[in-house]
């Protein structure tokens, strides 16, 4: 039984906004919950979601399912979690683009990431990977030999990424303005189809969660000639970044996050990003994440909010800037 000091102590820290231990507290749901993603099985946002669902089975609720929702570049998923019942048994996982930066892309949209949701805490973060395959020299080695490349061809330079109107899209937009050269962008449906036509030549250049290129640089199929991070990645330490290339108008941190429908009671929010913020600390999790060169997070749901609406403004000028709408 726990204590009525324990129980008060646990009480004071949640209300404090830290993160409590939640091992040897009792679940929070007395129903299994689920985490829904808006991508196909293996991909990085469903390898996010298996690691954390190990983690809150028995502490947040008796089981937690992952369910692959994929359609509509996520937001289906996000549509799926909206409907839910409050009762935070459906969770949201996913990459920040559904929420911050298709209100810039599509006309209309079936959910408002900022009001239809309670944000609960980002649960990680990680920079993008610049990439470049066998349709471009072996002797391009870094970005000055890409650029001298690029600009050789008189055309502009196809890159591929997950998906149109996605963070890594328009990080492709700011580097092709940053190096100087015109590009032209191949939306594809998830990573892995843009990095199987990056290694068949069908593109010359993607840009991905750099996990996704990490194993075929490390093999020699690929070279990842910088990453958009404000720092070298430590999972990732041989390549530089594009301000150590001299490029300092590209930096670039995507995160995956944790959602629940709006009207979710506070004390259950409080419960689940407790629970999460205590789930990443864990070496199990931490070694998890940094197999995928992915860096744990954790936020108060006031501090991801914030987060929210910095990446959400930041990216409207350069959006609006390109003309782009997507396909409904």
């Amino acid at each position: 039984m726990i204590s009525r000091r324990r129980l008060l102590s646990a009480s004071a820290l949640t209300l404090a906004g830290g993160a409590m231990p939640f091992s040897g507290f009792a679940q929070t749901l007395q129903r299994n919950a689920r985490i829904i993603v808006g991508f196909p099985p293996g991909g990085s946002s469903d390898t996010v979601a298996r690691l954390l669902a190990e983690r809150l089975r028995g502490v947040y609720a008796p089981q937690v399912l992952v369910e692959n929702r994929p359609g509509g570049g996520g937001r289906l998923a996000a549509e799926t979690v909206k409907a839910a019942d409050p009762d935070g048994t459906t969770i949201l996982i996913t990459p920040a683009s559904i929420m911050t930066i298709y209100p810039h892309v599509y006309r209309k949209l079936n959910y408002d990431g900022f009001t239809d949701f309670a944000p609960v805490t980002r649960v990680v973060s990680f920079p993008l990977g610049f990439s470049v395959g066998p349709a471009v020299p072996a002797s391009v080695r870094n970005l000055a030999e890409f650029v001298q490349w690029a600009r050789a061809q008189g055309k502009p330079i196809a890159y591929g990424s997950p998906s149109a109107g996605s963070v890594p899209h328009f990080t492709g937009v700011t580097i092709g303005r940053a190096l100087g050269i015109p590009v032209n962008h191949i939306p594809y449906k998830g990573g892995a189809p843009a990095i199987q036509d990056l290694l068949g030549g069908q593109i010359p250049c993607s840009i991905n969660v750099i996990s996704e290129p990490l194993q075929h640089h490390i093999a020699g199929k690929l070279r990842i000639l910088a990453q958009t991070g404000p720092t070298r990645s430590p999972h990732v330490p041989d390549v530089p970044t594009f301000t150590e290339a001299g490029f300092r108008d590209v930096s670039v941190r995507e995160w995956f996050g944790a959602f629940l429908p709006v009207r979710t009671p506070a004390a259950t929010v409080t419960a689940l990003n407790a629970a999460l913020r205590d789930a990443v600390r864990t070496k199990e999790i931490i070694d998890g994440f940094g197999r995928f060169a992915f860096d744990a997070e954790n936020d108060t749901p006031a501090d991801f909010l914030r987060e929210m609406r910095s990446m959400h403004d930041t990216w409207g000028p350069v959006i609006k800037s390109t003309g782009f709408t997507a396909d409904e």
